[in-house]
């Protein structure tokens, strides 16, 4: 029996001679072993081995039509894979003699042949080839695999190099010649010159972390500077570390330089245009700040001077007359607080700011203020608690009255005829929630249409766009109402119906204080000193403020002297008593923050440092309250300013500090 290797295992064999008993007779011997194909002609051999993966061809010389010399060379040209072996007499040496010089044949095989001799042949030339193909495959891998990361680090801009220690040699990729700007068939440079690549201090870091690297085999990253032979500036990541033999000793250094000059670049211009908006953020703030006290200024003089004529002897003409410009100033001085509150939005300043409130003090709040224009207009102003409340909630009080002010005010603007319903109730709690308000106001005006309703709350945008507007106002209330909403953590919805009326749900969380808070007694906030003479200094700069302000105090009755600055204010409180002071801000000489301080870091000014101090000012932007009870101040009032709001910051004040009066 023939025994057959396993690389051999059942190739596919190609036999090819024109007399039949001769191919029955190799098929007979070599059926077990191989996969055996026959042929009678070079032609048909021809279309076997296009048609199926023949390994090994053994063909005979004299056949008709073409040698086997011919077949041999044409097969080694169409099939070169394929083992070529010629079976032949010594009268066919020399033609055999010439394929086999020209590379066309691999072996010969004399008649009669031998079978073991045949195997073990074919065997070893099937092994020989199997290895060359698998080397040809993994080579073509290999390329095909450096070629890909050659394309791999071009694109990630990514040079490779390497320093062996014992040699000096230093290797480079292409990438790394194309970073550097270097031309590829210039040898690279000596590991002892890659600093210079390098501006000053990323050379010093550079030879540094390499000096580090080969003492401590500590490997090393690093974002340096480079400069190109065309002094252009790139800006490149480095990683790289020691390359160490069996042992574990050091052999040399090998990395990675990546650029990173549009990234950083990109970084760099994010930053300046970051640094440009911060900017342009400042100058606006700081630009609505001047704005809003250069406005709030003069109308706190027209303001001031309308409170005080209405309350001098008029007739019925005059009054209208001063009502209409005291409607106007209040008008304008809300379109201002709206224009800064949406600013302070935008911005990211606004703040929420929780304490402990009753329900039914906003409801008269509220009411307070409408009611006037709704009866004026023949409306029923409602408002409606479903079901029994806390007598007091924790939240944001300022903000919740100012939401509601924003959509009662629209809903009373925009209703000629029926009524306006604020409606609250409690919504379900949740598991491990807290509580959650439902209010709903709701009118019956003229609504708003469905293509206004998606866009009714951005700023700017009105239900009503005409040259011929019926209603005033600036479109930035809903606005205002919506960002609120949300940074108070509630939700918001509208529905509407042209000619029927609009109604807002919006929904708040809510906070119950502990009993003790509950319970305490209000018994102080509702006391009045209203009508008790105090002694008032007055700090202003402005002649029409100072002047409508000092009549002010003087109708509640108070005596008060005058000051233009700081220092005046200084003077005054050195020698005379008073029980509290009203300091404008913004003052030549010395503002009224200044002052401020002074007074309460002074120990000559003794009990007087303590005297109530209440800021009258036209800062009134986010913030800027809290930046004087800093600076030493117990209160603020901003101008333009009500005279029943200064009798009542004067009456709270003066009450929490238990000051009595003194004769004026």
């Amino acid at each position: 029996m023939l025994n057959q290797p396993n690389s051999a295992d059942r190739a596919k064999i190609l036999y090819v001679d024109d007399e039949r008993e001769n191919l029955q007779s190799f098929k007979s011997l070599f059926r077990r072993e191989y996969e055996v194909f026959l042929a009678e002609t070079a032609r048909e051999a021809l279309e076997i081995l296009r048609a199926e993966n023949i390994r090994v061809l053994v063909t005979d010389q004299r056949m008709p039509e073409m040698t086997g010399t011919a077949l041999l060379e044409q097969v080694a040209r169409e099939h070169p894979e394929v083992l070529r072996y010629m079976l032949t007499g010594y009268s066919d040496y020399d033609p055999l003699v010439d394929a086999i010089n020209k590379g066309m044949v691999h072996g010969y095989f004399s008649k009669p042949l031998n079978p073991p001799e045949f195997m073990a042949r074919v065997t070893q030339g099937l092994e020989k080839s199997l290895l060359a193909e698998r080397n040809r495959r993994l080579l073509a891998e290999l390329k095909e695999s450096q070629a890909k990361l050659r394309q791999a680090h071009q694109l990630a801009q990514i040079g490779i190099w390497s320093w062996d220690k014992k040699t000096d040699k230093v290797s480079w990729s292409e990438e790394l010649y194309r970073l550097t700007g270097l031309d590829p068939s210039t040898p690279p440079p000596p590991i002892a010159g890659l600093a210079a690549f390098f501006e000053a201090d990323s050379g010093a870091s550079f030879e540094e972390a390499v000096h580090r690297a080969m003492t401590t085999g500590e490997p090393y990253k690093l974002e340096l500077a480079m400069r190109r032979p065309d002094a252009s500036r790139r800006f490149v990541h480095t990683f790289g570390g020691p390359t160490h033999d069996p042992h574990g000793a050091i052999t040399g250094l090998h990395g990675t330089v990546q650029d990173i000059t549009e990234e950083i670049l990109a970084k760099e211009e994010l930053r300046r245009a970051r640094d440009k908006a911060h900017a342009a953020n400042i100058a606006k703030s700081e630009f609505l700040a001047n704005i809003s006290h250069e406005i709030r200024t003069p109308l706190n003089g027209v303001l001031g001077m309308l409170q005080l004529l209405r309350i001098t002897p008029l007739n019925q003409e005059q009054k209208q007359y001063v009502n209409l410009a005291i409607t106007s100033s209040t008008r304008l001085t809300r379109l201002l607080a709206d224009i800064l509150d949406i600013s302070m939005i935008e911005s990211g300043r606004i703040r929420i700011r929780e304490s402990a409130f009753d329900i039914q003090e906003m409801r008269e709040c509220v009411l307070d203020l409408f009611t006037v224009e709704a009866n004026g207009k023949g409306l029923a102003l409602q408002w409606c608690v479903t079901e029994p409340m806390p007598p007091r909630i924790i939240g944001d009080e300022a903000r919740l009255r100012q939401i509601l002010f924003n959509l009662v005010g629209n809903a009373v603007k925009f209703t000629e005829k029926g009524a306006v319903r604020v409606e609250i109730s409690q919504l379900p709690r949740g598991a491990g929630h807290g509580g959650r308000l439902l209010f709903t106001v709701s009118d019956t005006g003229i609504g708003i249409a469905d293509e206004k309703l998606k866009n009714i709350f951005e700023p700017f945008v009105q239900a009503e766009e005409s040259y011929t507007r019926t209603f005033q106002g600036a479109g930035l209330g809903l606005s205002i109402v919506r960002n609120l909403v949300t940074l108070m953590g509630g939700s918001l919805a509208i529905e509407s119906v042209v000619g029927e009326g609009t109604t807002v749900y919006f929904s708040l969380p809510f906070r119950v204080p502990g009993e003790e808070h509950a319970a305490a007694p209000d018994a102080p906030a509702q006391q009045s000193r209203v009508g008790k003479p105090f002694r008032v200094l007055l700090a202003e700069d402005d002649e029409v403020c100072l002047a409508a302000g000092k009549n002010m105090l003087q109708m509640f009755g108070h005596s008060v002297a005058t000051a233009k600055d700081g220092q005046q204010a200084l003077q005054l409180l050195a020698r005379n008593d008073f029980d509290v002071i009203l300091m404008d801000v913004q003052m030549p000489v010395m503002d009224g923050v200044e002052a401020t301080r002074i007074i309460r870091g002074s120990p000559d000014l003794g009990e007087k440092a303590r005297t109530p101090i209440i800021a009258m000012t036209a800062y009134a932007m986010a913030g800027d309250k809290e930046k004087f009870l800093a600076a030493g101040m117990d209160d603020s009032i901003p101008k333009p300013v009500d005279m029943d709001q200064l009798r009542a910051v004067i009456d709270r004040v003066l009450l929490e500090k238990k000051v009595p009066a003194k004769p004026a």
